[in-house]
């Protein structure tokens, strides 16, 4: 990346995302096999949310 402030972002952004990925997955199965529902639960369903919403949401439109 040709610069250290550049890949520390790029590896601390991949690891707080698979830490929030792998929130999601534990807390709803979790919840599915009947580990009752949580504080942390909660933020499962908050970051699921976020992330559902950075994959749907409308990019910008270019104007040509």
């Amino acid at each position: 990346m040709n610069n250290g402030k550049w890949t520390l972002f790029a590896v601390g952004y991949q690891c707080v995302f698979a830490y929030g990925v792998s929130l999601v997955v534990y807390q709803l199965g979790m919840l599915f096999t009947g580990g009752g529902f949580g504080v942390a639960t909660a933020v499962a369903f908050a970051v699921a949310a976020v992330f559902c919403f950075l994959l749907f949401r409308p990019g910008k439109k270019t104007v040509s």
